[in-house]
């Protein structure tokens, strides 16, 4: 059986959004901010790229895994 092959440009995406999903809950002692910040990170990158489209391509996908890195964590957080 083989496993699902993930893009690295998508896998750092996941680990971003944990990433800032944990730092910001824990810092703010809130899993709801830590949520909003995630996805304000996510969909600011795709901002940022569509500024600079000469050496950054715009994929909405990319926000919508960041934004999951990060509820992939809160909704653990939920469960456990």
């Amino acid at each position: 059986m083989n496993l699902p092959f993930i893009e690295c440009d998508k896998a750092n995406h996941a680990i971003y959004g944990a990433s800032v999903y944990i730092l910001t809950a824990v810092i703010t002692q809130s899993p709801v901010t830590g949520l909003v910040a995630c996805a304000a990170v996510g969909i600011g990158k795709e901002f940022y790229d569509r500024r600079d489209p000469e050496h950054h391509t715009t994929d909405v996908w990319d926000a919508v895994v960041t934004i999951s890195g990060g509820l992939a964590i809160f909704l653990y957080g939920l469960f456990i």
